[in-house]
């Protein structure tokens, strides 16, 4: 089982001049997070290839995501990156929505099924205060114009404690 986020930004021009994944996260079953990131448009090819080559190395398994998300990013890949379509693809199909798999049953007391909400229901409090990951975006390209290591540290920090509200 591996627990599966993908960080992306919008387009915001001049700045970024298509929608594209900057950060790929994983954790294992026993909670050991590793990532990807990209640095532009371009990169993100290198990056998913990277990404792939790695999963690639894990034999069959099953990646679990929340809402979709990484299955949406992953298909937008796609379009992107057309020499990897045949990788990318069927990593598309071994992602588990869990969102999806927990929602109606059993019944949660939660306002809209948030990652970070359901995590805490669950006893996992995360580690930062924005455990949704929603200022990643901002921080992210913050730290393209030069920002300082510590904004990377927070991205990287979010896509973990995400993949680690998942296992637990």
């Amino acid at each position: 089982r591996l627990y599966l986020d993908v960080r992306s930004v919008g387009m915001r021009p001049p700045t970024v001049s298509r929608s594209y994944a900057f950060q790929i996260g994983i954790a294992d079953s026993h909670g050991v997070f590793r990532s990807w990131r990209a640095r532009d448009t371009q990169d993100e090819g290198r990056m998913w290839a990277e990404f792939l080559d790695w999963l690639d190395e894990q034999g069959e398994v099953t990646l679990y995501a929340w809402r979709g998300e990484a299955v949406r990013r992953i298909n937008l890949a796609v379009l992107s990156h057309l020499h990897l379509t045949h990788r990318l693809l069927p990593a598309a199909a071994r992602v588990v929505d869990l969102c999806e798999a927990i929602r109606h049953r059993p019944y949660l007391p939660v306002h809209d099924y948030g990652l970070g909400e359901v995590a805490r229901l669950a006893g996992c409090e995360p580690a930062r205060p924005d455990p949704d990951g929603l200022l990643c975006e901002r921080n992210y390209l913050e730290w393209l114009s030069g920002g300082s290591d510590r904004l990377w540290e927070g991205i990287h920090g979010a896509g973990r404690d995400a993949c680690l509200a998942m296992l637990g």
